[in-house]
């Protein structure tokens, strides 16, 4: 038996690597010791590339994103960098969509619009534009509306004349036609007035919309791009859509300027009540003492403190708006002008 026992060729032992006690045994030059040093290397630098490819990543999107955008950003739709003249194009308006007066708001527009182009995938840049469109709007949808209700005094008007014109005689008659004419063209001028502007901020509206949304899909953890969407949802009264928004902006690290000033604008709308006016001038308090030169909001603060019955304080607010800026609606000389509220 013992002879057939040993017959054939006799395997080595087989040494694993998880057996201290027989490594410890064998001669650190040994063939197989050098084999085994050679794999754990192996395996070592395998384990490590994960590591080390993260790092490396992680640095170039932190200090050369425009590195990172060209090797992978571009292949997985994760931008690191934007276009620097973007960049640079919405620095320069951001001072004219905090001034909010409707040539400071077609200047940013402009300016916007070239940034747009540079760069369509720069989600500051796409809400910011939407953010100019919409407030622009909302000045003249408020001026086309000024003017369809001057048409609509001034027929009024015309209906009391023909009244007075029924026993009006001679030159008593003659004036009163006179008037009347003079009415007719206020009437005329008016609706053709407010007939062009309402379109026309209907169209911007829409158009500020779809790029704020835009700029929304692209960016949905970004303070700022929740922040315009915000405020459009305010000036269009959806506060439902304002209050989700806002919870959104908490989560991701607090208010905006911009989402204080949509919370006021949206707790001051129509016939709000006094707390809700209360709870507005609160908000809107807190978004001037992060931002002072955000001229809408002491606009809409002006209404507010009006709506209160605080006329002191509102006469108050709006000379110091002016003082920041005599050109804004809210404060401006020129009639039909429009203010800032929807």
């Amino acid at each position: 038996m013992g002879a057939e026992f040993f017959e054939g060729e006799v395997s080595p032992p087989v040494v694993s690597e998880s057996d201290p006690i027989l490594l410890e045994t064998l001669d650190p030059d040994d063939p197989l010791m050098v084999a085994l040093r050679r794999r754990r290397r192996r395996i070592a630098a395998v384990l490590a590339l994960p590591v080390v490819a993260g790092l490396v990543l992680a640095g170039l999107y932190l200090f050369a994103p425009a590195t990172f955008d060209q090797l992978l950003g571009r292949r997985i739709g994760l931008r690191a960098a934007w276009d620097p003249e973007a960049v640079s194009l919405r620095e320069e308006a951001w001072p004219r969509l905090l001034a909010d007066d409707p040539e400071s708001l077609d200047r940013a527009i402009e300016i916007l619009e070239k940034a747009h182009a540079r760069d369509p995938d720069y989600p500051e840049a796409t809400s910011d534009l939407g953010l100019a469109l919409f407030l622009r709007a909302s000045q003249i949808r408020r001026a086309g509306r000024a003017a369809m209700a001057a048409g609509e005094r001034a027929n009024a008007k015309i209906v009391e004349l023909d009244r007075a014109l029924e026993d009006a005689r001679g030159a008593e008659r003659k004036r009163l036609l006179e008037r009347r004419a003079s009415l007719a063209d206020e009437v005329a001028a008016a609706n053709a007035k407010g007939e062009a502007l309402l379109p026309k901020a209907a169209a911007m509206k829409e158009r500020g919309y779809e790029l704020a949304t835009r700029a929304y899909e692209g960016a949905k953890t970004n303070r700022h791009v929740l922040s315009v969407l915000a405020m459009y949802y305010a000036l269009e009264g959806d506060t439902i859509r304002v209050d989700q928004l806002i919870e959104n902006i908490d989560l991701l690290g607090g208010r905006t300027p911009l989402a204080w000033l949509a919370l006021g604008t949206a707790k001051s709308l129509g016939s709000a009540s006094e707390k809700k006016r209360l709870e507005a001038l609160t908000a809107l308090d807190a978004a001037l003492d992060a931002e002072p030169d955000l001229m809408r909001a002491r606009a809409v603060r002006i209404e507010v403190l009006e709506a209160l019955g605080r006329h002191e304080e509102a006469t108050k607010a709006i000379e110091a708006l002016k003082a920041k800026n005599p050109r804004h609606p809210a404060v401006a000389s020129e009639p039909g002008s429009g203010t800032p509220s929807p």
